[in-house]
């Protein structure tokens, strides 16, 4: 009996070659965006940094230009870094890049209703048209009192204590969300509904970082048993998927009983 590190070592180097190959044969010999040379097999998957990548990536602009291309396994990832060349492609052209790679540690941490990680498909626009019902421009001067009223309440924090300034901007913004979604007020200093929001935003921050767990190149490993060696990702991700629905549910659940209490 092989030990389990070596199989699941082999079933990667075995997934790299396969997909490898697959892309080859896709991409025939059309051009890819120029960008940092990679290591045989794993390509660029050891360049991509964990923490802080925009800094990064606004380096390798100044070599490679605004449209930068990373050989990572699984998932060939196109960087663009500037603006002209998002609207080019994403917003003159979006009907050919609409849909999104599956995120296979976001769903596991509870991410799947998320509107910003959905599959283009039925569901997404449906969930796209309910959105646009509400957040579309004629409909924005019904939050203007919020903004207001948040607005002037960053500034006064901004005057008595200047030095927290990212603090009071999270708290800015929190207010507006809690207050247009919610009905709810968001205190001053240490809303419990914001420290679940910043709680349960650890999981965006570190799952979405490219090549960070190998479950988003291998997606079979998101059926391994929570106890199997190497599934560490799986209790990970439950741990988040707590904090997740605590987000969702608690806000909820607070609308729900102001609407009862006022009817």
């Amino acid at each position: 009996m092989y030990p389990t590190p070596l199989l699941i070592s082999f079933a990667f180097v075995v997934f790299l070659f396969y997909r490898r190959f697959r892309l080859r044969r896709r991409q025939g010999s059309l051009p890819l965006p120029p960008g940092p040379s990679g290591l045989p097999l794993i390509g660029n998957l050891w360049d991509i940094p964990s923490e802080y990548p925009w800094l990064t990536y606004a380096k390798w602009s100044a070599t490679y230009g605004d449209i930068i291309y990373l050989d990572t396994p699984g998932s060939p990832t196109i960087i663009l870094n500037s603006a002209e060349a998002t609207t080019e492609l994403l917003e003159k052209r979006s009907g050919n890049y609409s849909d999104r790679p599956e995120m296979h540690m976001m769903f596991l941490a509870g991410w799947d209703f998320s509107l910003a990680f959905m599959r283009y498909s039925d569901y997404w626009r449906m969930h796209r048209r309910i959105f646009h019902q509400y957040f579309q421009p004629r409909a924005l001067p019904s939050y203007y009192p919020a903004q207001l009223k948040a607005t002037s309440v960053l500034l006064r924090q901004l005057l008595q204590s200047p030095d927290n300034l990212f603090q009071h901007v999270r708290h800015h913004a929190g207010s507006i969300i809690m207050k247009t979604v919610y009905g709810y007020d968001v205190e001053p200093d240490g809303d419990h509904f914001v420290n679940l929001v910043d709680q349960a935003m650890i999981s965006v921050r570190l799952g979405m970082a490219n090549g960070a767990f190998l479950v988003d190149l291998l997606p079979m490993l998101k059926n391994l048993p929570d106890w199997f060696p190497g599934a560490r990702f799986k209790r990970l991700a439950q741990r988040w998927r707590e904090h997740v629905e605590e987000m969702r549910e608690e806000p909820f659940q607070f609308a729900a009983e102001s609407v009862v209490s006022t009817a």
